[in-house]
């Protein structure tokens, strides 16, 4: 069943779940057409290029996409707790959580969560069954969230007042786990924001840091074909990855005709239609979704 953007599933033993679906192509239009919308993409790329930490040890077991949905997965998991009452999860939830996703094996899940926890993004929490161990989540890791998800609703107030809404929401302490619920339902269902909007973008998606370089091209030019410097070797160091990794996903983008790179006293980036395109498609979509599901989360937290 369907229901004001939502398909409801029934199972046996459970409550309807209200598994979200992307906006329709012509509100992603109408939402592209904002005279603020450009600003706004601007916003939320710089943004999100800003906040990446790169990391070569996590970039050499797990990829960017993979590790901010193992994160996400982590807070639902953290907080939707155990059937005795106790909050966290055990590896092996996390184990077959990702291997089902298709995020990652049980071998990488088990040592991304020994950096996470050296990192001190978890922690081991005390349990009612000493035979049970549990992982949950830290504050550290709750800010990360906070900071993306601040991100995208700034950008989203820009436009709709959704954006303002959830950033209202945003510090009470059930908005959290009712928006991590919810993202997390989706992706559980299948959902692929990025991919499903736009495809195109999977040569940057499935790239260590590839999304957060394109992000930081589209900020540099404005979201326009202008051309702008570039250091090939600034952008490895920032987001950590070898320099030729950086140069050869430039140069794969630039076969693909993405954008051209031409070499003058430096590098230089020119972004194509095409590929403006595409990342505008995505910014829409995803602020659309967002916006809903924030507005779900915020709701249900004033109702509280």
């Amino acid at each position: 069943m369907e229901d004001g953007g939502f398909t409801t599933s029934m199972t046996d033993d459970a409550a309807p779940v209200r598994v979200g679906r992307l906006p329709a192509a012509a509100e992603v239009e109408r939402l592209a057409a904002h005279p603020r919308f450009d600003a706004a993409l601007v916003m939320a790329a710089g943004g999100t290029a800003d906040l990446y930490q790169g990391n070569r040890l996590l970039n050499s077991l797990i990829n960017d996409r993979a590790r901010l949905l193992f994160g996400m997965l982590a807070l639902d998991l953290h907080f939707t707790g155990q059937a005795d009452g106790d909050i966290g999860f055990s590896v092996t939830q996390a184990q077959e959580n990702c291997l089902a996703q298709g995020i990652c094996s049980p071998g990488r899940t088990t040592a991304m969560i020994a950096l996470m926890r050296f990192g001190g993004y978890l922690e081991v929490l005390p349990s009612r069954d000493r035979r049970r161990r549990l992982l949950g989540v830290t504050a550290k890791l709750i800010a990360a969230h906070h900071a993306r998800w601040r991100c995208m609703f700034t950008a989203i107030a820009m436009m709709r007042p959704e954006g303002e809404a959830a950033l209202s929401a945003l510090d009470r302490s059930d908005f959290t786990p009712t928006y991590a619920r919810l993202l997390a339902d989706d992706f559980r269902a299948g959902l692929r924001v990025l991919l499903d909007s736009a495809p195109e973008l999977g040569l940057f998606a499935e790239r260590n840091s590839g999304m957060v370089i394109l992000f930081r091209l589209v900020a540099d030019s404005g979201a326009t074909t202008a051309s702008v410097p570039v250091s090939i070797s600034a952008l490895a160091q920032r987001y950590g990855v070898s320099r030729a990794h950086a140069g050869k996903l430039l140069r794969d983008a630039e076969a693909d005709g993405f954008l051209s790179l031409s070499q003058d006293r430096g590098y230089r980036v020119t972004l194509t239609p095409r590929l403006l395109q595409a990342t505008r498609t995505f910014f829409a979509t995803a602020f659309l979704y967002v916006a809903r599901r924030a507005a779900e989360a915020a709701a249900v937290s004033a109702r509280t």
